[in-house]
């Protein structure tokens, strides 16, 4: 058997060769077209994190919200400190002392 018979007969036919190229061709632009479907749901799924993270976020802010305004219709609401005037100084109804 001469080395041209042996060779076609690993490889099969021509028609083989070029079915398989043929067939690899299709595969890789599969494999490419699956990259960017891939790309694309990886960007969504970013997307929906930053989103649940926000929306997190502000359920958070509400219920404070709520908790609040609970505590201040049933009474129990905790005495707000005083806040520093634009100065630094505590407000004058807060720093007043009584004058017996």
């Amino acid at each position: 058997m001469d080395e041209t018979a042996a060779t076609d007969e690993r490889i099969g036919s021509d028609e083989s060769a070029r079915d398989l190229g043929d067939a690899m061709g299709t595969l890789s632009e599969s494999m490419d077209g699956l990259s960017d479907e891939l790309t694309a749901l990886n960007e969504a799924v970013v997307a929906l994190q930053a989103t649940t993270c926000r929306a997190s976020d502000h359920q958070r802010a509400v219920s404070t919200s709520l908790s609040r305004a609970a505590e201040t219709l049933s009474g129990d609401a905790p005495t707000p400190t005083p806040r520093a005037g634009r100065d630094g100084s505590a407000t004058a109804a807060s720093s007043a002392v009584a004058d017996d």
